[in-house]
């Protein structure tokens, strides 16, 4: 009997080989932080949300981690600002709905 074979639309794109999907201890690693505050940073929006290819698995695309840590090679006060503009954001849509 053959096994069943996953949907043509898979929700979410199987990244290149040279472009590895990472655990969260790999993706920390990728970005120099502990894993406590690899989480954080996932949680505040700094890192991209996890892709999961199967139950309580989540992984993160490398090149998407790093153009994360790019983008938050920005002044400091440029920094503050956009997260600050992110949460006030996020906020507002919070209390209009």
């Amino acid at each position: 009997m053959p096994k069943p074979s996953l949907p043509a639309s898979a929700p979410h794109p199987t990244p290149a080989s040279d472009d590895p999907l990472l655990t969260a201890r790999e993706g920390a690693a990728e970005v120099r932080l502990s894993l406590p505050a690899f989480w954080r940073g996932v949680r505040d929006g700094r890192f991209p949300a996890p892709v999961y290819p199967a139950a309580r698995a989540p992984r993160w695309v490398r090149s998407e981690l790093r153009a994360a840590v790019m983008r938050t090679r920005m002044l400091p006060t440029e920094a503050v600002a956009a997260r600050r503009a992110k949460k006030q954001h996020r906020v507002t849509h919070e209390m209009s709905a």
